[in-house]
């Protein structure tokens, strides 16, 4: 089943539609469904810090000492740490990750480039290792080198160098090597040592505006440099947060399985093996909800057994019904043929994504956004438009989720100002920097997600070169250079009338402008791609088909749909109406 994330109830939307729309809530199904986290008698948290099985506070309630959290009760509200160690954890998850702040290496100097001051850092836990897929090793600083060393099963040492003659050389949100320098950590790093020094070894040229040097690993996402960094980094903050992986035992799941009386993963879970050596981790089985490491922790969910259910005395849990009620109730849906991201750059799935069905699949989605915007009773901005929250059933209906980013829009307002959140690579630039977020935002991602399919390019990837690493960016700039079909997915250039395709391109280019009031809205996007869906069909039977004929299908869509208000009308009525609507919260 698909979830979103639960919040204030939306005003009543009127009637229950079949939607277009999953709604990922996990953390409103694991409120109402798991209540049990920790063993019995056991603390579940320490001050706001939730603390799952097989983690615990004292002797009894952990695993083993591995996996100990002390509760410091000086401060308020408490803070959690690893063990008897200094480093804060903030979050814990069942699925192998937990969050944690570990400080900051530093180093500083004088107006005459002498240390005044330095701190380097280091970090020894086979059981947790720092995850390479989650963090970057990042430095700050205009004459810095930064090394992080240490061992994965034998030795390494990588980093990276930062350098600028001036601030005005750096660029904010850049970390390219110019006051702020970013690198990948090794897989499996099980102990680091991070130490920063001067380049030049002289660093008075720069101390006027880069009084210090600082390193640190950080989850990937979390922290954006600007050059006021480069004097006082984080307001003087000496921590930066990261996430480690962890996982139990120390055999593999075939080993453990043969002897089940220690066997970790216990009724209704299911075993996966570490990345990180010869350990291993549990999660519930699909339709199950819980912890995987309690006895009976991994629960059915069984909608019609919560306490949050309407019904009285009959409940059907049928996908796309819901009751006529003034407060719109979850609505949820079995997605099983996985996301749009996975058709895309996953080998196994990339054959049976064909131009036809990635143009449908555009076509179905910009109609739901469009819903969102104009036709629900109060409009809605998803925020967080992605190939990863596009789902596809069985008969690939393209069917958008995730609304724990999603706003509600006063009717008396255009825009809102809320703090900047979203994915990098789909993140519209002018919220980014003016944190007021209008339903073009969502136009923007949705660009972002409209070349992804013509092109089958990640979002972003730093696999590629630096100039390509930003899709919207490459694309933009390939259409300019008149290099666009080098870009476009070589299938899709075989399968896809040229016309057609430059078309969408076009329709791409409009919807990434940096301006938001310069891109079309939701609707005219909708409009134009069922325009270029019928131009679709047109060219499949124009062999058959009068000159004068084809001129009249291929009418283009803002003439067709855009010169009037009937016309308007009828044409967005055609593509509303097949819009499924799923929802009914607005996940705040």
């Amino acid at each position: 089943m698909c979830y979103g994330r639960n919040g204030q109830p939306t005003p009543a939307i009127g009637s229950c539609h079949k939607v277009l729309l999953s709604l990922i809530l996990f953390w409103a199904i694991e409120v109402a469904l798991v209540n049990a986290r920790a063993l019995e008698g056991c603390d579940d948290s320490c001050g706001n810090v939730s603390i799952p099985y097989p983690f615990g506070t004292r002797e009894g309630c952990y695993m083993n000492e591995d996996f100990l959290i002390t509760c410091n009760h000086s401060y308020t509200p408490p803070l959690a740490f690893l063990g008897d160690s200094n480093i804060n954890v903030t979050d814990i998850w069942l699925a192998d990750e937990l969050r944690v702040y570990a400080y900051v290496a530093y180093e500083c100097y004088s107006q005459s480039g002498e240390i005044t001051s330095w701190f380097y850092t280091s970090f020894t836990d086979d059981i947790f290792p720092i995850s390479n897929t989650r963090n970057k090793f990042t430095a700050i600083g205009c004459d810095t080198s930064a090394v992080i060393q240490g061992s994965t099963g034998t030795t390494y040492t990588t980093g990276c160098i930062s350098l600028c003659n001036s601030i005005d050389d750096v660029v904010n949100g850049s970390c390219s090597g110019i006051g702020c320098c970013q690198t990948d950590i090794p897989k499996g790093v099980e102990d680091s040592r991070i130490s920063v020094k001067s380049y030049s070894n002289n660093h008075s040229y720069v101390s006027g505006f880069s009084p210090c040097s600082f390193a640190f690993v950080v989850e990937e996402g979390t922290y954006n440099f600007t050059s006021q960094d480069l004097r006082n980094f984080r307001d003087g903050s000496e921590k930066a947060p990261r996430i480690l992986n962890w996982a139990i035992g120390n055999q593999t799941c075939s080993e453990a399985k043969q002897n089940l009386e220690n066997y970790g993963c216990k009724n209704n879970s299911d075993c996966y093996d570490s990345e990180n050596g010869p350990r291993y981790w549990c999660n519930c089985s699909n339709g199950f909800l819980g912890n995987p490491y309690l006895p009976q922790g991994c629960r059915d969910i069984d909608e019609c057994q919560q306490n949050s259910n309407p019904c009285v005395q009959n409940c059907t849990n049928l996908p796309g019904f819901c009751l006529e009620t003034q407060v719109p109730m979850l609505v949820y849906e079995f997605v099983t043929n996985g996301t749009v991201f996975e058709h895309i750059h996953n080998i196994d799935h990339s054959s049976t994504l064909q131009w036809q069905l990635r143009l449908q699949i555009a076509v179905e989605t910009a109609g739901t956004l469009s819903y969102l915007h104009c036709a629900a009773s109060t409009p809605i901005i998803h925020r967080d438009i992605k190939s990863t929250n596009v789902l596809l059933d069985d008969n690939y209906t393209a069917k958008v989720s995730d609304f724990g980013a999603s706003r509600l829009v006063p009717l008396d307002h255009t825009q809102l100002t809320t703090l900047v959140q979203g994915t990098l690579g789909y993140l519209d630039p002018e919220y980014f920097q003016s944190s007021q977020l209008t339903e073009k935002s969502d136009v923007d991602s949705f660009g972002v997600l409209l070349a992804e399919l013509l092109t089958g390019k990640k979002a972003l990837s730093f696999d590629r070169p630096e100039k390509e690493r930003n899709l919207a960016m490459h694309f933009v700039l390939s259409m300019k250079e008149n290099h666009l079909f080098e870009i476009i997915d070589p299938r899709v250039v075989n399968e896809g009338n040229a016309d057609q395709l430059m078309e969408v391109a076009m329709l791409v280019k409009r919807c990434l402008r940096l301006k938001g009031k310069e891109r079309p809205t939701m609707k005219e996007v909708a409009i134009e791609l069922e325009g270029l869906k019928a131009m679709e069909k047109a060219l499949c039977v124009k062999g058959n088909m009068g000159s004068e004929e084809m001129e009249h299908l291929l009418i283009k869509p803002d003439d067709a749909c855009l010169s009037g208000a009937n016309s308007d009308s009828a044409c967005y009525d055609s593509i509303i109406s097949q819009v499924t609507v799923l929802v009914i919260d607005d996940g705040r």
